[in-house]
């Protein structure tokens, strides 16, 4: 058994308070002063401790100190640095000794430590404490800053479901509806709601604003009946709807009586919020009248004598020099000066002096001048109207000349004047572009525009300033296409055709960014002063979507503007009022709303500003606002960027009969104005071509110069709603598009379209200049989609493009277009290629290929052309030619020089028809014409249809072909014939038709597949004025072609049989329909081999009507191929 020493415990010193003491002895204070003298003794004995463990310290860093010296010593070689080096080290040896002492004596101390007997102090140590309370922590209140942001943040994320609460009136929804959705019972919601019903009010909307409060009340009972219960609000809604559906009477009369009570609050909330706004919104119209001295003309006006305010309210000039001469010279100066500060009186008067000066020339002018060049105003405050005959617009310049406005400029919005000589509209947009920063690509989407007509004027339009004397136009983007932003996945993307056709590679854009600034102001003008018609609205739903994305878009406008000007939006949106960036008729209706509707519309706007400003704001640029406000434009006034124009008399000619001469109609006189009923209307639009429809007997006798009112289209639904009548305008119909027309002839103001297919529109115009704005339009469209080197009608065509044509010049091609042209069409070398210059428009470029002899890739060089007047001179060469075409022969003999580089000029690649390049607009799902090479389809595999040997007859011998005989016959249909068919062919069996059957001869089998290639060309080929390919059989050795029989055969038989009958008109009607066939031909990349009277058939007879024709191609020397249409 082991022993347990106890010796441990001899040495534990005695509790103070246990000795037992003498009677007389003070107990208490005893073991009071034995414990206070332990105590001062064990803190001294600790005192010593800690001052040993100093010193120690102390000295061990002189130690440290000491040597590091001695070993900078050590490596030191000077002469005193050995006698120093001695001292150093006795006192290191010194200070060692002294630390060795301190630890002994360190060491003392510790076991004097270990012999002091425990006490109560130092016999243990806690090993842990821990109390528990059971009370009820109070939590922290949130700041006012937390209390708002955590509000904002509930409303935003349910602001729906507490409306939808407040909305509710039967005890079981209510409860039912919070049972549903927990997190509403709560403060924000019953804040919310307290807000929501002053809104009402403020509205007007009492009704609403009761029932809304009921629901407050709701919600505020059940949250007092949570703090009395001292539990979460959520956890007893159940109690207060159980409560109150049972309650007593006098538990329903506390709840109403704090309803009504709670209404009268609400009530005078409203009227203080009303109160408050009227003051402010009187003090801004205040501040909207203040003149230019900053007085307020109404209270200088109800300041002035009677006589004075009668001649402001009669605006007489002759009165009030009277009344003034009448008066005290002093007063009538002080009168006068206070009206001028206030805008009453709008002096023309040039000095710049000082007021004083202004004040007695002001004053003199009433008696020296017999008619005053100033203004009078009673209460029209003329500083805030804006002057000139073009809402929105600043005053053009005064005196004789062209003043052509620019919507944009870096310097903002500018007049360009021209005072002297003739000059073409076209030279006018040249320096209106050169002045904004408009490239020489996109000028041409570009024209001038009268404000007051509407007319567009053409380019070769000449103007001359001696006979105008003063004429405004606009330079405004006029040929448009829709969704060239590409933000409306509905619609077709708009581009430019890329390098690489039917690769993936995108096109580029169509503006620029100088032309997108550009279209940015202009659309911001359109939509303001409701430049462009706008469709009826229908229903309610839709005009509250006009106003709507109306104020959005004006959000959008004042958000460019704080781009600007590094300003926030909320600052712009206090200088600039949001009813400057709404149409007008909308603007002007807001103004006829009462005070209270104005105070709603105003906080709407403000809330919806401030919340973009925070979710938007930062994250969109200055081009995606602009995109987002042209895209926004067109959705909401969909006739954005077309044209309608108003026509006496439309005739659509489908079959080709028309023909156009000066006798159609009468000779169009030229009118300024329209002043009789339209029969029908006609719209242009870059993506939908030409479109016509009739016109309501409403709409033809309304003006069409007259600026459009946006609301009177909302008034017009609402006052007949139900109105399906003959007023109502029908559908639209599609004409045709741009690239389907062949050429346009214009009289006067009678127009005639031809397409194609031969098909014909015949209009007649309000006038003359109206005839060739509309004829401009369709060049340019057809330019821009079409072909960039082409013209349909010399009477407008632009005197550049007519410059371009007769001197072989493209227009301004990015260089990637002009290297691929060179590359492709060049054979030899010395090819060249002239073009005008895409960043100068005075400058014309001439790119010569070389082709390097040692067989890497050809190289070309650009050299440019200056343009001077009407002179050409090459850079470096002081000769000037007439021509480009002049210069270019004459270069022909010499050899150019770059570096170390020479070229030679020898071949010239000319534009050709319908040829691709950045110049063309490519539409994306309506541009489906593809300008293949049809020789190159050799290679692909051929396709025809194929038809069987026992559907054909072979009948009669018709005569042979180069290497055919033809036959005719007869080909049976599977599902018999189409009345068309009937009709052209005359058959018996109707299901039969007549056909002529091209057999190919024997002696010629070797070349069957070039046989077989024709046919499958021709029948990749469709128009009116062509002969069908039925397809193609095999009947033993014989190959044939099934064509289609045209009845009365070649056209110089014809001619010799009906000769006394042939008139000059019916000549010139197949010579256009001939014409029509071989452009459509040539769009296909085919050309003709053997056009020829024997080669063309008639297709029908009867001298008495028109007739249609037919023509034989021979697009390859193998075969005559006769190809025609049918006449309708």
């Amino acid at each position: 058994m082991s022993r347990i020493d106890y010796s441990v415990w001899d040495h534990i010193e005695v509790s103070d308070d246990e000795d037992d003491t003498h009677p007389n002895i003070d107990t208490p204070s005893l073991f009071r002063w034995r414990h206070q003298a332990r105590v001062e003794r064990m803190e001294d004995f600790q005192r010593k401790g800690e001052d040993l463990n100093k010193a120690l310290s102390e000295c061990r860093r002189k130690v440290a100190e000491t040597q590091k010296k001695l070993q900078e010593l050590t490596r030191s070689t000077a002469d005193d640095a050995k006698a120093e080096l001695s001292k150093v080290q006795a006192e290191e040896k010194k200070l060692k000794k002294e630390e060795r002492e301190w630890e002994k004596k360190i060491e003392e101390h510790n076991r004097e430590e270990k012999k002091m007997p425990w006490n109560v102090d130092t016999l243990s140590k806690d090993g842990f404490s821990k109390s528990i309370f059971n009370v009820k922590p109070e939590s922290a209140e949130d700041t006012e800053e937390e209390k708002e942001q955590k509000h904002k943040t509930f409303v935003e994320k349910y602001e729906k479901q507490i409306k939808h609460f407040g909305m509710l009136r039967r005890w079981d929804d209510s409860q039912k509806y919070l049972s549903d959705n927990p997190h509403l019972v709560c403060e924000e919601t019953a804040n919310y709601l307290v807000i929501m019903c002053i809104d009402l009010e403020v509205e007007e909307k009492h009704a609403l604003m009761e029932q809304v409060a009921h629901q407050t009340i709701v919600m505020q009972f059940i949250l007092e009946l949570a703090k009395s219960l001292k539990v979460d609000p959520r956890g007893c809604f159940r109690q207060f709807f159980a409560k109150i559906k049972t309650a007593d009477q006098q538990y329903q009369d506390a709840f109403n009586d704090e309803l009504e009570a709670f209404k009268q609050r609400v009530r005078g909330r409203a009227k203080i919020r009303i109160e408050k706004a009227m003051k402010e919104y009187e003090d801004e119209e205040r501040q909207k009248r203040l003149g230019p001295g900053g007085l307020d003309p109404v209270e200088v006006y109800e300041s002035l004598p009677v006589e004075m305010q009668k001649c402001f309210d009669e605006k007489d000039i002759q009165m009030l020099q009277e009344v003034i001469s009448k008066m005290d010279p002093t007063e009538a100066k002080a009168h006068m000066k206070r009206c001028i500060d206030s805008g009453l009186w709008v002096p023309n008067s040039k000095t710049d002096d000082g007021d004083e000066k202004e004040e007695d020339a002001t004053y003199e002018e009433l008696f020296t001048r017999d008619s005053a060049p100033l203004n009078m105003s009673r209460t029209g405050w003329l500083k805030r109207s804006r002057p000139g005959a073009f809402p929105g617009l600043s005053n053009p310049p005064q005196g004789r000349g062209i003043h052509v406005y620019l919507f944009w400029t870096k310097e903002g919005e500018n007049y360009l004047t021209h005072t002297s000589g003739e000059i073409t509209a076209e030279e006018l947009c040249i320096s209106a572009a050169e002045v904004v920063g408009i490239t020489p690509l996109c000028h041409v989407l570009f024209a001038l525009c009268d404000p007051e007509t509407r007319c567009w004027y053409s380019p070769n339009h000449i103007f001359s300033p001696e006979e105008n004397s003063s004429l405004v136009l606009h330079f405004c983007m006029r040929f448009y296409f829709q969704n060239w932003h590409g933000l409306n996945e509905k619609e077709p993307t708009v581009t430019r055709y890329p390098v690489k056709a039917g690769t993936d590679q995108g096109g580029s854009p169509l503006l620029d960014i100088t032309s997108l600034e550009y279209l940015f102001s202009q659309a911001k003008y359109e939509f303001v002063n409701e430049v462009v018609p706008m469709e009826e609205v229908q229903s309610d739903e839709e005009l509250c979507r006009f106003k709507n994305e109306s104020l959005g878009m004006a959000v959008l406008h004042l958000s460019y503007q704080a781009m600007q000007t590094e300003c926030s939006l909320q600052d712009v949106a206090e200088k600039i009022s949001f009813q400057e960036c709404i149409p007008r008729s909308f603007a002007k209706h807001i103004s006829r709303n009462n005070f209270l509707t104005k105070i709603r519309i105003r906080r709407v706007f403000a809330d919806f500003v401030r919340t973009f400003q925070q979710h938007t704001v930062g994250r969109l640029g200055a081009q995606e606002i602009m995109y987002k406000y042209i895209s926004t434009l067109e959705n909401l006034v969909p006739r954005f960027g077309t044209e309608t124009f108003p026509v006496f008399h439309l005739k659509e000619d489908v079959d080709g009969s028309s023909s156009y001469t000066s006798t159609t109609h009468a000779e169009g006189v030229s009118k300024d104005i329209f002043t009789g009923p339209a029969s029908h209307e006609i719209m242009v639009s870059g993506t939908k071509g030409i479109q016509w429809r009739k016109v309501s007997s409403q709409k033809a006798q309304a003006n069409t110069y007259f600026r459009n009112d946006y609301m009177s289209y909302t008034r017009k639904a609402k006052q007949q709603p139900s109105q399906q009548n003959a007023d109502t305008p029908s559908k639209w119909t599609t004409f045709c598009d741009f690239p389907e027309i062949t050429h346009i002839a214009i009289n006067a103001a009678n127009v005639c379209i031809s397409t194609q297919d031969n098909r014909c529109m015949e209009v007649e115009m309000i006038s003359s200049q109206e005839a060739r704005s509309f004829i401009s339009l369709l060049d340019g469209y057809y330019r821009l989609t079409a072909d960039a080197h082409h013209y349909l009608c010399h009477k407008v065509a632009p005197p550049r493009v007519v410059l371009s044509v007769a001197n072989g010049l493209h227009g301004p091609m990015h260089d990637d277009f002009v290297l691929l042209k060179l590359k492709k069409e060049a054979a030899q070398e010395g090819a060249f290629l002239v073009r005008w210059s895409a960043l100068d428009y005075h400058r014309i470029i001439l790119a010569v290929l070389n082709k390097n002899e040692n067989g890497s890739a050809p190289s070309h060089k650009q050299f440019r052309i200056l343009h001077k007047g009407s002179m050409f001179c090459l850079e470096g060469w002081d000769r000037e030619f007439s021509s480009v075409k002049e210069l270019t022969d004459s270069l022909k003999t010499f050899v150019l020089k770059s570096g170390s580089e020479s070229f030679t000029v020898k071949k010239c690649c000319f534009p050709r028809q319908a040829e691709q390049s950045n110049l063309l607009v490519m539409r994306q799902g309506i541009d489906q014409r593809v300008y293949t090479n049809f020789l190159a389809q050799k290679k692909d595999k051929v396709h025809f249809f194929w038809i069987k040997e026992n559907r054909i007859t072979q009948n009669q011998h018709l005569g042979r072909g180069t290497r055919t005989n033809i036959y005719f016959g007869r080909l049976r249909l599977e599902g018999g014939a189409d009345e068309d068919d009937k009709f052209n062919n005359n058959s018996d069996d109707p299901n039969e038709i007549r056909v002529v059957l091209k057999i190919l001869d024997k002696s010629h089998e070797d070349i069957a597949l070039a046989f077989f290639e024709t046919a499958s060309f021709m029948s990749k080929v469709s128009h009116r004025h062509l002969v069908f390919i039925h397809g193609v059989s095999v009947k033993g050795t014989e190959n044939i072609m099934v064509e289609e029989f045209v009845e009365f055969g070649p056209l110089d038989v014809f001619l010799r049989k009906e000769k006394a009958s042939v008139t000059a008109q019916w000549k010139f009607i197949v010579a256009k329909q001939l014409a029509s066939a071989l452009s459509y031909l040539e769009t296909k990349r085919l050309v003709h081999g053997n056009v020829c009277a024997k080669n063309t058939l008639v297709a029908r007879r009867g001298l008495e009507q028109y007739y249609s024709f037919c023509q034989a191609e021979r697009p390859w020397n193998f075969f005559e191929c006769p190809v025609t249409g049918r006449a309708s």
